[in-house]
């Protein structure tokens, strides 16, 4: 019996419906990868798992735990032990989970990717690019991996790979902070002051609670300065107007009392290091002016570091006598001894 034409065009219409919200339940799956089961587990590791997906982390974390003590074999009860180290911002116990998970099951993707994050944050950059590229070659799909990636290339001031592999993360993860901070730093390495300041507005548009947003703010109206004086003039002395570096100076800056940065407890608790960069330029009566960021950490550290600059007193600089400004990089270096 044929079908009435409005019937049929219902049914096509539930049938549009159904396919998009398959559509987009496949889209979300493949975005959070990592929170689906990799493969069946047993009782007790998949009710830690479940914990997790659930947002119980401590719970997780306990139950977790309680598996890999019983079980030192489980390299996926310490995959998931690793995940919920994580999502706690326990970097540096999670980093131990995944090496364990890794040293079991060496082509473990996904855990390999988990590992390389918690090294680029730890500073262990070298080891971190070349775990994350073994991820990817064993086929791990995550945005941490390119993240990874990204900024290892940042800090070796190879800012082409690491836009590419910044915008890779990014389009897997779009609401991935660290993956924006890399991009707009890398485009700012690059001379694109527009496109950067784009980023960083829209980091601050994404995370405006972040502990980083004051130093984001700063970057962003320096990147905004930037961008207008160039459109202003093309071709720029080196140093702009009224400037000097130390070369050029009779007597340089000198420091007079340079306080410590305060090392957060979220950088603390995740095992973050690392060193903060900043340039800045030291006005005639000895302030800190222009600050922004060179090279940044994550957890608060980079917000720290510009407030202890900001209350660092100098001598200013001169030029046969007379007081100029003059160009300035400090350095706060975070470690945990």
């Amino acid at each position: 019996m044929p079908i009435p034409l409005k019937m049929a065009a219902t049914r096509i219409a539930a049938i549009k419906l159904l396919y998009l919200y398959l559509l987009i339940g496949s889209l979300a799956a493949g975005a959070h990868a990592q929170e689906q089961p990799l493969r069946p587990l047993p009782a007790d590791t998949a009710r830690g798992f479940k914990l997790y997906q659930r947002g119980d982390t401590e719970g997780a974390i306990r139950v977790l735990r309680e598996v890999v003590q019983r079980r030192e074999d489980d390299a996926d009860a310490w995959y998931y032990l690793g995940l919920s180290y994580k999502q706690e911002g326990r970097q540096w116990s999670a980093r131990a989970a995944f090496e364990s998970a890794v040293a079991l099951r060496p082509d473990f993707a996904n855990a390999l990717a988990n590992l390389a994050f918690t090294l680029i944050i730890a500073n262990k950059s070298e080891r971190a690019l070349q775990l994350a590229e073994r991820a990817i070659e064993a086929g791990d799909q995550s945005a941490e991996a390119h993240y990874v990636i990204g900024e290892a290339s940042l800090r070796q001031d190879a800012h082409a790979r690491a836009l590419d592999e910044a915008e890779l993360a990014l389009r897997i993860k779009p609401d991935f902070p660290l993956a924006l901070v890399t991009k707009g730093m890398a485009q700012n390495g690059l001379k694109q002051y527009d496109e950067a300041a784009e980023s960083f507005a829209a980091l601050l548009a994404m995370s405006p609670d972040n502990a980083e947003a004051d130093a984001w703010r700063v970057e962003l109206a320096h990147l905004r300065k930037s961008a207008a004086s160039a459109k202003e003039n093309p071709s720029p002395a080196p140093d702009g107007p009224n400037v000097y570096t130390t070369r050029q100076v009779t007597a340089k800056a000198r420091v007079l009392s340079k306080p410590d940065p305060d090392y957060t407890q979220a950088a603390r608790r995740a095992g973050a290091a690392g060193t903060v960069v900043l340039r800045g330029v030291i006005s005639t009566d000895g302030k800190l002016t222009d600050i922004f960021v060179v090279r940044w950490l994550p957890y608060g550290l980079t917000t720290s570091a510009i407030e202890a600059a900001r209350q660092v007193q100098f001598t200013p600089a001169s030029i046969d006598g007379k007081p100029v400004s003059q160009y300035i990089l400090i350095e706060y270096n975070f470690n945990l001894y």
